[in-house]
């Protein structure tokens, strides 16, 4: 897909100090986990929220004008993580799958990060955090997720939990002082929250963001600079409905090579 976009400064390497998908965009790297594969669906998640956003924001603002909107404007992540929980849920919708407003993935990082940085009361530790969130997802999974089995219901939440204390307490060295967190997670409800209102507002508003790394506030004055239209046409292909097909068309394994010589 980098290729396909003809973003030939992009390289993909594989990460053996990670278990998880990342980007690094001062170097144009793609981060993937090296002992650890990657389902279709999840492959999927990747190509529309982190490819189709997050990167093809930055190479449309290079290829403007002005060189800050491939570095990104004041607030700018706000919208950019809110618009990929957007998309996150139109593509939810192509696999018949139903994300929205109510699922604990679109709000759970603001409440997480209200709660360990003291907003409406007392400021919470790793800990504390730890045991609340895990009866919270246990909950979620029982009634929403519909798990019948109550024991992997416990073990997805634990699960869960741990994966969302390490974000909120992420880089800080000392998990017994409260009041102190990693505070990025709050933005995506809001830019989601942010993104919906606009969409309401105006319909097309979505295609006039992705001119580069821009906050919702600048749009205006993107229009002033004649800066409405984006350099790169998204091709979402998250949305196709022959991406499992296409994605499985780079299998090299033996087992398929083996197959395809007999």
């Amino acid at each position: 897909v980098l290729s396909e976009y003809g973003f030939a400064d992009w390289r993909i390497q594989l990460d053996h100090a990670t278990n998880n998908f990342r980007i690094e965009a001062n170097i144009q790297t793609l981060f993937l986990p090296a002992y650890k594969s990657i389902s279709v669906s999840r492959a999927r998640d990747l190509l529309g929220h982190e490819l189709e956003f997050h990167v093809l924001r930055a190479e449309a603002g290079k290829r403007t004008p002005l060189a800050l909107l491939a570095e990104g404007t004041r607030n700018f992540l706000t919208i950019d993580e809110g618009m990929a929980v957007y998309y996150d849920q139109q593509t939810a919708q192509t696999q018949n799958q139903i994300i929205d407003e109510a699922s604990m993935t679109t709000w759970t990082g603001t409440l997480a990060t209200g709660l360990a940085a003291g907003i409406l009361g007392a400021p919470q530790t790793f800990l504390p955090l730890q045991r609340f969130l895990e009866q919270l997802y246990l909950l979620d999974r029982l009634l929403s997720k519909g798990d019948g089995d109550l024991a992997k219901a416990k073990a997805a939440a634990r699960r869960l939990t741990l994966n969302r204390c390490l974000r909120t307490f992420r880089g800080v060295p000392d998990l017994t002082v409260p009041g102190v967190c990693y505070v990025k997670d709050a933005i995506y409800l809001r830019g989601y929250l942010q993104v919906q209102q606009a969409i309401k507002a105006d319909p097309g508003v979505l295609n006039r963001l992705m001119v580069g790394k821009i906050a919702y506030e600048h749009l205006q004055d993107m229009e002033e600079l004649g800066i409405t239209v984006p350099s790169i046409r998204p091709r979402w292909y998250a949305h196709r409905s022959d991406l499992d097909e296409y994605i499985l068309s780079f299998d090299t394994s033996p087992s398929e090579s083996n197959a395809q010589n007999a």
